[in-house]
Order: C-alpha cells, then sequence, then structure tokens
C-alpha cells in the first residue's frame, strides 16, 4: 500500500522532495492526506533505494574497482538519511493521527432542545436537562469521506524561505453566537418559543427556555513554514500559544529536523545501472582516471581539453572501436 501510495504520488512533487506541492489542504482530512503522502514517499525512496543498492551489488565483482566508490557513497547517504527518516515518519504519521481526531472532534455539537415552558419544571424535567453531544462518531471517520479528501483545489505549492510549507489543522474555541437565530450552542429564553431559535433579545419575563445546539470548537487553519533561509525550524505562521488543540508547539517539535530529512531524502538518486559497463565508462570519475594515464598529475578540471584522446583511450581499452561499450567491457 505504501509504495503504492508513493507510486500515485509522484506526479505531485517537485523534484525530489517529501513534500505534497501540486496543492494545498483545506481542512483537516486533506492535511492527513498530505502527511501520509510524505510518510509514503519517505518509505518508498528507502525501500527503493535499498533495492537499488541490493541489484547493484549483484554486479560488485564484476565491477568493482570502477563501481566500488559509487556504490560506497551511495550506501553511505542511506545509511545516514534512513534512521532520521525514519524518526520523521513517525512524527508525520503522529501529526497524521492529531489531524483525523481533529475532524473527528470538529464534526461534533452539542444536541439542542426546542423551548419548553420554565414552570412546572416542563423543560428542565425530574432529573434536570442534560448537556450532550448530538452525536459521537460514526460507522467511518470523517477522513474516510471523499467530499473532505476531494476534491482540492489545484494550485501548485509556493515555497516560503526557499522550504515548503506543511499545513496543520487546530481547533480553538468557537465564537459565541449572539443575536437572534438557531446558532449555538447557547441557552434562550422567550415567551412563547417551541423551537431552537434564539430571539434578538431574551424576554424580560420569559416563560418559555430553549437550547440552541451547535459546534464548541472551530478549525484553525495554520501554515508550518521555516522561520528563514538559514534557520529551518519550522514554526506557525500565525503564533498562538494557547487555546488551541493540539498545542502549536507540539506539532513544532515534531516537525523538527524535517527540513534536513527532505535534503537528504532529496540525495538518495542512486540507481543499479549507474555501474553498468556503459554508464561507466561515460562517467566523469572514470574519465578523470583516463586522464591520469594518459597526463599523470593534471588537475581533474582539464577532463573536456582532452576528450579525444580520453575516447580513444577507452577503445584500446575495450579493444575495439565499436561503440556497444557495455557489451565489449
Amino acid at each position: 500500500m505504501v509504495l503504492l501510495i508513493a507510486h500515485q504520488s509522484q506526479r505531485t512533487v517537485k523534484g525530489n522532495t517529501i513534500h505534497q506541492t501540486a496543492t494545498t489542504a483545506e481542512n483537516a482530512c486533506q492535511a492527513v492526506d498530505d502527511l501520509d503522502h510524505m510518510v509514503a514517499h519517505i518509505n518508498f525512496k528507502l525501500q527503493k533505494q535499498q533495492g537499488e543498492i541490493s541489484t547493484a551489488t549483484r554486479h560488485l565483482l564484476q565491477l568493482a574497482a570502477a563501481a566500488g566508490s559509487k556504490l560506497q557513497t551511495a550506501t553511505a547517504a542511506h545509511n545516514a538519511a534512513a534512521k532520521p527518516a525514519a524518526s520523521m515518519a513517525t512524527n508525520l504519521a503522529k501529526l497524521a493521527g492529531m489531524q483525523i481526531m481533529v475532524a473527528e472532534q470538529h464534526a461534533t455539537e452539542i444536541q439542542g432542545k426546542n423551548g419548553a415552558a420554565v414552570a412546572g419544571g416542563a423543560w428542565f424535567g425530574q432529573n434536570g436537562m442534560p448537556i450532550q453531544l448530538k452525536t459521537l462518531g460514526k460507522a467511518n471517520l470523517q477522513c474516510h469521506n471523499h467530499l473532505q479528501t476531494r476534491p482540492r483545489t489545484m494550485a501548485t505549492k509556493e515555497k516560503v524561505n526557499d522550504r515548503y510549507a506543511v499545513t496543520f489543522v487546530h481547533l480553538s474555541k468557537a465564537t459565541p453566537a449572539t443575536g437572534a437565530g438557531a446558532a449555538g450552542p447557547r441557552i434562550c429564553a422567550d415567551e412563547t418559543a417551541t423551537n431552537q431559535v434564539c430571539p434578538a433579545d431574551s424576554a424580560s419575563n420569559p416563560t418559555n427556555i430553549l437550547l440552541a445546539g451547535g459546534k464548541l470548537t472551530k478549525k484553525a487553519l495554520t501554515t508550518y513554514q521555516a522561520k528563514s533561509e538559514s534557520d529551518t525550524t519550522y514554526e506557525p505562521a500565525t503564533k498562538q500559544a494557547t487555546e488551541q488543540m493540539p498545542p502549536q508547539a507540539a506539532v513544532t517539535d515534531l516537525l523538527k529536523n524535517l527540513d534536513s530529512v527532505d535534503q537528504q531524502i532529496a540525495k538518495l538518486t542512486y540507481k543499479a545501472d549507474d555501474i553498468l559497463p556503459a554508464a561507466l565508462l561515460d562517467d566523469e570519475e572514470t574519465k578523470q582516471a583516463l586522464l591520469q594515464i594518459l597526463k599523470p598529475g593534471t588537475t581533474w578540471d582539464k577532463v573536456s581539453e582532452h576528450e579525444i584522446q580520453i575516447e580513444e583511450l577507452k577503445k584500446k581499452l575495450l579493444k575495439s572501436d565499436q561503440t556497444d561499450a557495455g557489451t565489449k567491457l
């Protein structure tokens, strides 16, 4: 599944970045998609790179002299990226879990109650009037609803301080409802109301009382971006120290090292075909080695001045003037 997601996501990234770049999340469920995309891309790149290294290893005995340094460099890059990348993938998965719960929490609201007489306890009832949730959870998660994840506004994500930003949705307290209407949650007094609609002004001598239902939270779509080109710590564009769930500090902490992992993953470009004979003969390192045979002590930046001699030497090494370098070698 991870490989499938990563394969499908190749169309939505710029270059080798782990970020979703074709679009920006507009709600919690889309943010989950973005975070899942990043996790899948990290895992896909690591697995793909490990596979390329494993394939290349089978050719190592034949091409050890020419390919050894390439394979060693690729292995070192993979090993350097593996541990921090795995840690970052775990952190991104945690953030995705938080986003799922944000979507679930925001879907809940307080159950309203139609207006009834205050006198005689008609509205309150013998055991009081419970304040309770209208619903709590459904058969499927909110983010399984395709309307929450699609359609997305397709607009290429732009970099901020030369880094792609990350979108995360927090919850904050809902703004208290005011004025006439059914907006809530709030308790209103009225002289005759039998519905859940508050009057413009509560009556001075109410006979009825009602509860207008509604949400206790509102969404806070937040962009986390690098502080500057030199300081790649991801912080919220609009800081809110308190009154948000989860806290912004928790997200900042989990995004720590995101940029360095992105850079390391981008460098995992080694392919097993890089050590096939034809590729090795055209490799810059091979040309530099041949230059030392032709002109010992010549600096490597002089390769371009001796291209003809180097090509002639290649033919001698192959003992043929044919161009099928791979077969002849």
